[in-house]
């Protein structure tokens, strides 16, 4: 998890930071450094290399070049929607083939946790399935907001909303889940 928020949440924070102080090409310099940064340290940390870390920083600079390019700071803004459509199609995976995505993740789990009921797996794949639908939708909000929105709200957009509508998610699949068994 915490892998995953260095990656997603830092470098938005970082350049929002520095494109309220400075201009935008210093904030995208300065961002894309940040990358690096992370991508040492958990390359030195771990002595591999982090796939998730790699792709985020790989779209850093690829989007950040892109916008210092064209002058323009929409395109690095497009960095947590590209990396979010990846994470869809790796949900639809599991969606489409109607695997679980527990199967990946259980060997991390206690031998005595590494299987679910019928009613727990059943469960899984609708959450599975709604949560690529939301990201799906999510990721043009994203696109929209990069061109459209303020800085602020393109980082509220990408960065802290997806954990707020995840929560929701998971929120109203519980209570539906609770009423419909009653």
């Amino acid at each position: 998890f915490m892998r995953l928020f260095l990656s997603t949440m830092i470098p938005i924070a970082i350049y929002v930071i520095i494109e309220s102080v400075f201009e935008f090409k210093t904030a995208i310099i300065l961002t894309v450094i940040y990358g690096f940064i992370e991508f040492f340290y958990f390359y030195h940390k771990d002595k591999k290399v982090d796939k998730l870390i790699l792709v985020s920083v790989v779209l850093i600079v690829v989007t950040g070049f892109i916008s210092y390019y064209f002058d323009n700071p929409s395109f690095i803004k497009l960095k947590p929607a590209v990396l979010q459509f990846f994470a869809v199609a790796f949900l639809m995976y599991f969606v489409i083939t109607k695997k679980s995505i527990f199967d990946i993740m259980k060997d991390r789990l206690p031998q005595k946790q590494q299987t679910l009921s019928k009613d727990q797996s059943e469960f899984l794949q609708k959450i599975t399935k709604h949560t690529t639908i939301m990201l799906f939708l999510h990721s043009f909000l994203i696109i929209y907001t990069a061109f459209y929105c303020s800085s602020a709200i393109w980082a509220f957009t990408s960065g802290v909303m997806p954990y707020i509508l995840m929560v929701l998610l998971m929120f109203f699949e519980i209570i539906y889940k609770r009423v419909k068994n009653s």
